[in-house]
């Protein structure tokens, strides 16, 4: 047993030796270091982001066609002219070219076309300026009346306070006039006319008078020197007045033409002539206007007046004022004899 372990011993001391003294078998060279870490690869650069399309012009907004011009309107066709000429029936008219000559109110359709008044009367009755731009009463017994400028008769001749004068004295003065005495009676008191300078005339009183404006208004113009020139047959026959229209030819009557005053003051009449015939029988102003040989008919009956209206004709209404006298025979034997009933009658 002893001998085996010695002999165990000697083998390993043995193997030590040779172990020992054998050139030392070389290590294996060690592998390459590993390779060096590849890289991670480069990024992947992103792509160069494409550039935005540069946004391509909106093409320029086509123009609007230019409106298409509307077509210039069609002028309406001219209203219906005025006729140039007009016929009027008249029931009555004056008995003289001589204003003074005829009060009656019919006889003031006519004249009202060739003369002219200081003071109009509107439709409703109110007074308003004619050949007078104003008036006043300057003190309880005077009244002024102021003219208008640059007025001429149909003859040339300068309308004026003289002319009003000359006028309105021989209105109240003059056998002829129809109106004699009216203006210097109890109704006005009229006691002084002067001519205060070129466009003042002024009016004096015995007393206080309010009517004297109308009473002044009642009278129609016409010039001086040519009334006093050719006398009251000479004017008759061939009168001048200061109204729309000139008296162009007088049959007595019968009918009178006239033809506009381009020179009124008032304006140039629409008419160019006009003809006024005397035509006192109703039936036949109506008639003739039906048949068209008159373009008016002045002074129609109500029943007339609604039958024409009915057939299309224009009818227009004035209204007319009216006067009655009365007289009281104060003789007989009855309370009328007692003043103080006629003054409360009054």
């Amino acid at each position: 047993m002893r001998t085996k372990t010695i002999v165990l011993v000697l083998l390993a001391l043995i193997l030590t030796l040779i172990v020992a003294c054998a050139e030392p078998t070389p290590l294996p060279k060690p592998s390459a270091p590993p390779a060096a870490p590849t890289k991670a690869p480069e990024p992947t650069k992103s792509p160069e982001p494409t550039k935005a399309v540069e946004p391509t012009k909106a093409p320029e907004p086509t123009k609007a066609p230019a409106p298409t011009k509307a077509p210039e309107p069609t002028k309406a066709p001219a209203p219906t002219a005025v006729p140039q000429e007009m016929t009027i029936g008249l029931n009555v008219m004056p008995v003289s070219t001589d204003p003074i000559q005829d009060g009656g109110k019919s006889a003031m359709a006519t004249y009202g076309l060739i003369y002219g008044r200081l003071i109009e009367v509107s439709p409703d009755n109110k007074l308003q300026p004619g050949l007078a731009l104003s008036w006043k009463a300057t003190t309880p017994t005077t009244w002024e009346f102021k003219l208008r400028d640059g007025v001429k008769f149909h003859n040339g001749e300068e309308f004026n306070a003289e002319a009003v004068k000359f006028v309105l004295e021989r209105y109240d003065k003059d056998d002829k006039s129809k109106w004699k005495g009216i203006l210097a009676g109890d109704q006005y008191k009229v006691t002084k006319i002067e001519a205060v300078d070129r466009l003042t005339v002024r009016i004096t009183t015995s007393e206080p008078r309010s009517g004297v404006p109308t009473g002044i208004g009642n009278v129609w113009m016409y010039p001086p020197a040519y009334f006093q020139k050719v006398g009251v047959d000479g004017f008759i026959a061939a009168p001048v007045g200061i109204g729309p229209f000139k008296l162009v030819k007088w049959e007595r009557d019968n009918y009178a033409t006239m033809e506009a005053n381009e020179n009124f003051w008032g304006g140039k009449p629409v008419l160019s002539k006009l003809t006024v015939r005397h035509m006192p029988d109703e039936t036949s102003r109506v008639n003739a206007l039906e048949a068209k040989e008159i373009d008016v008919a002045f002074v129609i009956s109500p029943e007339q007046s609604v039958r024409l209206q009915k057939s299309g004709y224009q009818i227009v209404s004035q209204p007319v004022g009216q006067a009655y006298n009365y007289f009281f025979r104060t003789v007989l034997n009855s309370p009328l004899k007692d003043k103080r009933v006629r003054q409360a009658i009054n």
